[in-house]
C-alpha cells in the first residue's frame, strides 16, 4: 500500500498544467538621426506542478432522527368596526317675568349621538411546529491532495535589435518603442497612439536552448512612411475612364510612391446575359497597374489579362467592369495601429462594347 501512494505521489508530481511568464520591458526612441537600437531583455518562465501530500482534515454529517417541537412568537391583528352611540337627555328649566308674574318653563335637552369605534384582538400569541431532529456528526477525513506549486522551467535571454530601415524622404520621425520578451516571444509596439507616420514591421526571431538558457536573437525590421501617402489615394476619389483593347484605365486624384499599398478588385460582367455572369475577376496589386501623370491628376492602365481575361476570344456583347480600389495594409505589420484612419473602399464602373 505504501509503494503504491508514493507512486500516486510521483506521478503528481510530474503532472504539469500550465505555464507563466513573467514579462521585461525597455523603452527605446527612434528618430532620422537614431534609426536603430539593440536592447538586452531576460524572463523566467515558470511551470506549474502539482504535489501530493498528506493533510489532516475533519469533516462532518448531519444525522437526523425524530422530530422537536419548536415554538416562537407572532403578532396577531387587531380588528375594529363602529358601533352607534346612545347619548344623554336632561331637563332644563328657565324663568321670566312677564306683566308682573312670574312664569316658568322645563324643556328636555339630549347630548352625544353618532357613532364610536370599538376594537378588539391585538397582542401576541405562541405558535409551535414539528421539525426534523438533527445534529452535526464529526469524523476524520485526512488523506492526500495535490498541491500546486511553481519551478523554474527556463531562462530566456533576447538580443533584439530594432532597425527603421527606411524612413521616407521628407519625414520627420521621433517615435518611442516598447521592446518585450514575454516569455519567449519578442514584442515591438509603439508608445504613441497618433503619429504623422504610417510604420510597418516584420519581425524575425531565432530560439536556441544553451544549458537551461533560450537564447533568442530577434531583429524588427521597420519602414516609415508618410500617413498622408499611405491614405490620400483614397481620400481622393477614383474613377473608371475606359477600357480599349483589354486595357482598363482608372484616374486617382493624387499617385502614390507606394503602390503596393493599395489593391484593385476588378470583375468584367456581361451585361445582356441572362443573370448577368462574371466572365473574368481577379484581385490585383496596384503594382501591376502602369501609372500615366495626367497633369495634376494620375491615370492608371490595367491589362485585364492579370485577372484571366482574353480580349481577343470575348464574344461580341455589352459588358461592364466595376473596380473597388482598397486598402492591401497587413494589419499584422502595422506597428501603430492607432494613427492608421478607418479608409473605406473606393467604387466604379465603366461600360463597353465588343462588336
Amino acid at each position: 500500500m505504501k509503494n503504491k501512494m508514493k507512486a500516486m505521489a510521483i506521478v503528481a508530481l510530474l503532472a504539469t498544467t500550465a505555464y507563466a511568464a513573467k514579462t521585461d520591458v525597455r523603452v527605446i526612441e527612434l528618430s532620422n538621426a537614431k534609426p536603430e537600437e539593440t536592447v538586452a531583455l531576460r524572463v523566467d518562465t515558470y511551470r506549474t506542478e502539482y504535489k501530493s501530500e498528506f493533510v489532516q482534515r475533519t469533516c462532518s454529517n448531519q444525522v437526523c432522527s425524530g422530530t422537536v417541537q419548536e415554538c416562537h412568537t407572532e403578532s396577531t391583528p387587531q380588528s375594529c368596526y363602529s358601533v352607534p352611540s346612545s347619548g344623554s337627555c336632561h331637563e332644563d328649566r328657565s324663568c321670566e317675568i312677564i306683566n308682573g308674574q312670574r312664569e316658568c318653563t322645563v324643556s328636555t335637552v339630549c347630548s352625544g349621538g353618532g357613532y364610536e369605534e370599538v376594537c378588539s384582538g391585538g397582542g401576541y400569541q405562541e405558535v409551535c411546529s414539528s421539525v426534523p431532529n438533527c445534529h452535526l456528526e464529526y469524523y476524520d477525513c485526512s488523506g492526500y491532495e495535490n498541491v500546486p506549486y511553481e519551478v523554474l522551467d527556463h531562462k530566456t535571454e533576447a538580443n533584439v535589435r530594432v532597425v527603421m530601415k527606411d524612413i521616407a524622404p521628407g519625414l520627420t520621425l521621433k517615435e518611442k518603442f516598447n521592446v518585450n520578451l514575454v516569455g519567449d516571444s519578442v514584442q515591438v509596439t509603439t508608445q504613441l497612439t497618433k503619429s504623422n507616420a504610417l510604420i510597418l514591421g516584420v519581425l524575425s526571431q531565432k530560439d536556441g536552448m544553451v544549458g537551461g538558457v533560450n537564447k533568442i536573437d530577434a531583429v524588427m525590421t521597420m519602414k516609415a512612411i508618410s500617413l498622408v501617402e499611405a491614405t490620400a489615394l483614397l481620400t481622393g476619389g477614383m474613377k473608371a475612364v475606359e477600357i480599349v483593347n483589354g486595357i482598363l484605365t482608372i484616374e486617382t486624384k493624387v499617385g502614390t510612391k507606394n503602390p503596393e499599398l493599395f489593391s484593385l478588385d476588378i470583375s468584367v460582367i456581361n451585361r445582356k446575359a441572362a443573370g448577368e455572369p462574371v466572365v473574368a475577376s481577379g484581385n490585383l496589386s496596384l503594382l501591376n497597374a502602369k501609372p500615366v501623370a495626367m497633369g495634376s491628376k494620375v491615370r492608371w492602365q490595367i491589362d485585364l489579362k492579370d485577372i484571366g481575361l482574353e480580349w481577343t476570344q470575348l464574344p461580341s456583347g455589352k459588358y461592364k467592369a466595376e473596380i473597388i480600389l482598397g486598402s492591401s495594409l497587413d494589419s499584422s505589420k502595422i506597428i501603430n495601429p492607432g494613427s492608421v484612419p478607418q479608409l473605406s473602399p473606393d467604387e466604379d464602373s465603366v461600360k463597353f462594347e465588343i462588336k
